[in-house]
């Protein structure tokens, strides 16, 4: 299920084979946690994004004990044995245009959203994807992602569900929030530039006239 608020334009992107080889993400980075040691965090930077862990303990663990299975290869993140960090938070530095992601170990519903700045761009529901070792994937493209959030939606009323995720990739450089692209200048941008082309111009005539009264 696809939840849209935001005019937006955004595609939902899945398949099996591991999060790089969409298209979308093609020359992209990717950061396969593998050079990463063995810890715990509530908040770490890779490259142009910043992961982070919300409700429950908060945490994050770059783990390897189920290394080659869950869609995982050596080290890769996961939100505790138990799995009682509930969300998780990708906040990218730069917006990007495209992001995807290879994810199992799941049991219930985990709802993945996009967003541009403080606007929810979509949302949609991942299926549970147990014990899957296909390189299943998912992630979103639009033209301006800034954030997303991952999030166990059964974790209130059911129970914590470890997740893992491996194989972060993302790409494209979207349309930076608040910044005009290509618009007309506003009313005082104008003004300073007429303001600097009539100083231009007086400063030019009156080297003309200093330079007829020397000849």
């Amino acid at each position: 299920m696809i939840a849209s608020a935001s005019s937006a334009s955004a595609a939902f992107l899945s398949g099996t084979g591991g999060a790089p080889t969409d298209a979308a993400v093609a020359g992209g980075t990717t950061i396969d946690f593998d050079a990463e040691p063995l810890s715990s965090f509530g908040s770490k930077t890779f490259g142009g994004v910043t992961l982070s862990g919300a409700g429950g303990s908060g945490q994050l663990h770059i783990d390897s004990l189920y290394g080659g299975n869950y869609n995982t290869s050596g080290h890769y993140l996961d939100n505790g044995g138990s799995g009682d960090t509930l969300q998780w938070v990708f906040d990218f530095t730069s917006p990007v245009t495209a992001f995807t992601f290879n994810f199992g170990a799941t049991d219930v519903v985990w709802s993945l959203a996009v967003y541009n700045g403080a606007d929810l761009i979509e949302a949609v529901a991942l299926s549970p994807v147990h014990g899957s070792n296909a390189g299943d994937y998912f992630g979103y493209s639009a033209s301006s992602i800034t954030r997303a959030t991952l999030t166990n939606t059964e974790a209130l009323t059911t129970y914590h569900d470890a997740a893992f995720i491996d194989d972060f990739t993302y790409a494209g450089a979207g349309v930076a929030i608040d910044e005009p692209v290509g618009g007309v200048p506003e009313p005082a941008t104008w003004a300073l530039m007429l303001l600097g082309f009539g100083g231009l111009g007086a400063m030019l005539r009156r080297r003309g006239a200093a330079a007829l009264q020397a000849a």
